[in-house]
């Protein structure tokens, strides 16, 4: 966590399924932990509905906690991942941004 900024990154890798799933839960902090949550997806291939579940899944457990589901932050490298949450929703429920592919 950068403490200047009191903001808290989760960085994944790879193509990421249902068998990612408990590990990935793991990962997540308590939602008072940092004021802001960056989910960094920019060396991530592919991801199933379970991965996406699993984030809306943290972001409620953000907004429960009385925080703004905004400041969950995912970052995206690849077009079709970005698709992928405009497609179901994602978009308008935490924030997403694009980065350039690593």
């Amino acid at each position: 966590m950068d403490p200047a900024d009191k903001s808290l990154v989760i960085t994944l890798h790879g193509d990421l399924g249902l068998a990612d799933r408990d590990r990935i839960a793991g990962l997540f902090p308590n939602p008072q932990a940092a004021e802001r949550i960056v989910i960094d997806c920019s060396d991530v291939n592919s991801m199933d509905s379970s991965i996406l579940a699993l984030i809306m899944t943290y972001r409620r457990r953000v907004q429960i906690a009385g925080r703004d589901p905004l400041a969950t932050i995912v970052a995206l490298a690849r077009p079709r991942l970005h698709r992928l949450f405009e497609l179901t929703g994602i978009c308008r429920a935490i924030t997403v941004v694009s980065v350039e592919d690593k």
